[in-house]
């Protein structure tokens, strides 16, 4: 018998893949910064602190929130994977993509977590 899936188990995965987004935004940010010419700040700043203000959203608006906090998972697994061709070294490639292989993934897993979706209050069959 399987039990009913745990909002706070729900929280620490959703904490988990976050924590992991938000990383590996900074190591891509960190390496175009040491390799460029310029600071890549929307590597370093503005898409961390984007995932991080719809983190928060997501666990204080579930619903709407976990949509946001998904779409924007999509849209940069698809933007990392474009920007995976026009990368000027194989470094900043390779994190691109594996960024976006994570990313999709991530997306995937924020639809379809049972654990997740006990954020949202509706947990469904298991």
């Amino acid at each position: 018998m399987q039990s009913e899936p745990d909002a706070r188990q729900g929280r620490r995965e959703l904490a988990a893949i976050i924590t992991a987004a938000v990383l590996l935004q900074v190591l891509i940010g960190t390496v175009a910064t040491v390799r460029g010419d310029v600071i890549a700040w929307p590597s370093l700043l503005h898409r961390p602190l984007t995932l991080c203000a719809l983190w928060i959203a997501a666990l204080v608006i579930p619903r709407v929130g976990l949509l946001l906090l998904t779409g924007w998972f999509a849209f940069l697994a698809v933007m990392y994977a474009c920007g995976g061709f026009v990368a000027g070294y194989a470094t900043l490639a390779v994190l691109r993509w594996t960024a976006a292989v994570f990313l999709g993934w991530g997306t995937a897993r924020l639809v379809t977590s049972a654990r997740i979706r006990a954020l949202r209050g509706r947990a469904g069959p298991g």
